[in-house]
C-alpha cells in the first residue's frame, strides 16, 4: 500500500506550486542547493514537469466532462418535467370523467395511481409512465373523451421513449465525469509524491547546517492550508454555543 496521499489543497494550488518548484529548480542560484540534494532521481525535474503536464491536461479534460454532464442531467430533468405534466394532466383528465359518472368499476384512481407521483424527478416519472401507458391504454374509451385519446397516448409514448435516451446519456455524462475525476485524483498524488519526496531531500540537505533554512519550501500549498485552518476556526468560533457569554 502507497503511503504518499496528495495534499488537502485544490488542484490549481497544487499545480501552482509544482510550477513554483520547477522555477526553482532552474533558477541558477539554487544550483548550490540541488547539488546537496539526495535521493532524487537524475529525472526528478523531467518526471515533475510531466506529471504537472498530465494534471493540468486531466483537470481540463474534468472541467468539461462536469459541464457536459450538468448539461446532460439538465436536459434529461427538461423531459422529466414533460412527463410529469404528462400524468398531472392524464389525472385531470381522470377526474373530468369521474365527475361526470356515478359509478367507477375500473377504479381508474387506483388503475391510474393516483398521489403515487409527487415530483419529476426522472426515475419515478419513468416508473409511473410505464405503469400508466398501459392502464391509458385499456381505458381509453372513457378517458379519450376527456382528452386522454389516442394523440395524448402517443405523446406520452414519446416523452417515455426521449427521457429513456436523455437518461442514457446523462449516465455516459456523469460515468465520464468520474472516471476523468479518478484520474485527476491519482494525478493529484502522483505530483504530491514528487513533491514530498523534494521536501524530504531538502529537509535532510538543510538539517546537516542546522542554521540554514530549506531551498525549497512548499509556501503556495502551506498558504492554503494554512487559510483552510483560518477558515475552519472562524467557522467554529462563529457556531452557536461556541463562546460563552458573561454579563455584569
Amino acid at each position: 500500500m502507497s503511503t504518499v496521499t496528495a495534499f488537502e489543497v485544490p488542484t490549481k494550488v497544487l499545480n501552482d506550486q509544482a510550477r513554483v518548484i520547477l522555477r526553482d529548480l532552474d533558477a541558477p542560484e539554487k544550483a548550490p542547493r540541488i547539488a546537496e540534494l539526495k535521493g532524487l532521481d537524475a529525472n526528478f525535474k523531467n518526471g515533475l514537469a510531466t506529471e504537472l503536464l498530465a494534471l493540468e491536461a486531466n483537470e481540463a479534460d474534468q472541467e468539461r466532462a462536469k459541464s457536459a454532464y450538468v448539461k446532460e442531467a439538465g436536459d434529461a430533468q427538461l423531459v422529466a418535467e414533460e412527463g410529469y405534466r404528462w400524468v398531472l394532466e392524464l389525472h385531470a383528465n381522470a377526474r373530468a370523467h369521474l365527475a361526470c359518472v356515478e359509478q367507477d368499476p375500473a377504479d381508474l384512481p387506483g388503475a391510474l395511481r393516483f398521489g403515487h407521483l409527487h415530483s419529476a424527478r426522472a426515475r419515478g416519472v419513468v416508473y409511473e409512465m410505464r405503469i400508466l401507458i398501459p392502464e391509458v391504454e385499456k381505458h381509453v374509451g372513457v378517458l379519450g373523451p376527456h382528452g386522454a385519446d389516442a394523440a395524448f397516448i402517443a405523446r406520452g409514448k414519446d416523452v417515455l421513449v426521449r427521457l429513456g435516451v436523455e437518461q442514457q446519456e446523462a449516465s455516459d455524462a456523469k460515468a465520464a465525469r468520474e472516471a476523468l475525476t479518478r484520474k485527476v485524483r491519482q494525478g493529484e498524488v502522483r505530483l504530491s509524491r514528487f513533491l514530498r519526496q523534494l521536501v524530504a531531500a531538502d529537509e535532510a540537505a538543510s538539517t546537516r547546517i542546522p542554521t540554514r533554512k530549506p531551498a525549497f519550501p512548499l509556501d503556495t500549498i502551506n498558504a492554503e492550508l494554512a487559510r483552510q485552518a483560518a477558515d475552519k476556526a472562524a467557522r467554529l468560533a462563529a457556531a452557536p454555543g461556541s463562546a460563552v457569554s458573561v454579563e455584569d
